[in-house]
């Protein structure tokens, strides 16, 4: 058990913790906003943008968004006449990914909350300086964790609270499970709200695209903290929501893990 006895959304119940091993393999911000014609109407704008984040983001790669029809044919892949850009680092371990209607940065080397949200706010400040979105319609972050060694999937629950446990928890007697993937979401203030996705899920299954499927059995525990409503584009204001939303999601996971949890994957106070 956990030893604060604080709920899971009780944002200011738990410090933020550091993990030397963390199970971490992606955390993905998103805002999105209003369609903008500064984005569809061509590239001046994403380009300005790239040369803007260029020191940091050096690799740009144009996308045409698809969609796939489904009819006498077989499954028809559609191109739209959306774009998108992706600019990654130049060690590929940073990305930032701009649509007409979004702007997100994604890493699977995160190192601390106040790294991630200071290379936010560059990034995000930048955008706002050229594109100028009116408001934003959503902000969020999503933190996912996965745990693929042996011999701890056969002790989560040691590792895990009994409620995210959940079926899990059920004991096999000679059958084989071969997923067990929940899925609840929680509105936490009027316009706040945190999905959670967690369970084991077989070897391959791709649960986003930004993550690599894992080659073997692992426990996912996948929680996503957004505010949706229409709201000021403006950096500080952004800046605040991802804050406040990245400590709702650690809330709730350090309320999903127990002490040992955090013991064996290397805590510390941050």
């Amino acid at each position: 058990m956990t030893t604060t006895g604080a709920g899971p959304f009780a944002v200011a119940g738990f410090d933020e913790v550091h993990l030397a091993a963390s199970p971490l393999t992606r955390v993905l911000a998103q805002v999105q906003f209003p369609p903008l014609s500064a984005l569809i109407a061509d590239d001046r704008v994403a380009g300005e943008f790239a040369a803007v984040v260029r020191s940091s983001y050096p690799i740009m790669v144009p996308q045409q968004e698809s969609t796939f029809l489904i009819g006498p044919q077989g499954v028809q892949e559609q191109p739209l006449t959306t774009r998108s850009w992706q600019l990654r680092s130049a060690d590929e371990s940073w990305g930032v990914h701009v649509g007409s209607s979004f702007l997100s940065l994604d890493t699977g080397a995160y190192v601390s909350r106040s790294d991630f949200l200071s290379r936010w706010d560059a990034v995000w400040s930048a955008f706002v300086g050229l594109a100028d979105p009116p408001v934003t319609t959503r902000v969020g972050i999503r933190y996912i964790n996965q745990v693929a060694d042996e011999a701890l999937l056969e002790h989560l629950d040691a590792l895990l609270e009994p409620p995210v446990l959940g079926m899990v928890g059920v004991p096999l007697d000679g059958a084989e499970r071969l997923h067990a993937l929940g899925q609840a979401q929680f509105r936490v203030e009027e316009s706040r709200f945190l999905t959670v996705r967690s369970g084991l899920v077989p070897a391959g299954l791709v649960l986003d695209p930004s993550v690599p499927p894992s080659d073997r059995p692992c426990w996912v525990l996948d929680l996503d903290a957004f505010e949706e409503t229409r709201g000021d584009a403006a950096p500080p204001r952004v800046r605040e929501v991802l804050a406040t939303s990245a400590a709702l999601a650690h809330a709730f996971f350090r309320w999903s893990t127990t002490d040992r949890f955090i013991e064996t994957f290397g805590g510390g106070a941050s």
